[in-house]
């Protein structure tokens, strides 16, 4: 699986439907970045470890799933197994403005 395919899946997997199809990607600070139709930011992912209780370590993309178009905000980041694609953590990086008061 590569860095762009993790992203797919985490895109997928927070709702987000657009996909990225054989996009130029660059290296930048360990991350693989590249755009995505449809997105305003510049999509990432990057491969990292993830230790499980059980003592095993897996593989996984850290993706970073970012969507302003359109005036909402979208901000996931989600590890994904680098082997079997399976969404170990989804993290909403959104705060919203509730009655004045930061909320998650």
């Amino acid at each position: 699986m590569s860095a762009v395919d993790g992203w797919n899946k985490a895109a997928l997997d927070a709702g987000q439907i657009s996909a990225a199809v054989n996009p130029r990607v660059y290296s930048q600070d360990g991350w693989s970045v590249f755009r995505v139709d449809g997105f305003a930011q510049l999509q990432r992912a990057r491969l990292r470890a993830l230790a499980l209780p059980s003592g095993e370590v897996r593989p996984v993309y850290e993706a970073n799933v970012v969507n302003s178009a359109g005036g909402s905000a979208a901000a996931y980041t989600s590890l994904v197994d680098a082997i079997s694609g399976k969404i170990w953590v989804r993290h909403n990086q959104v705060d919203n403005i509730v009655g004045g008061l930061a909320a998650s």
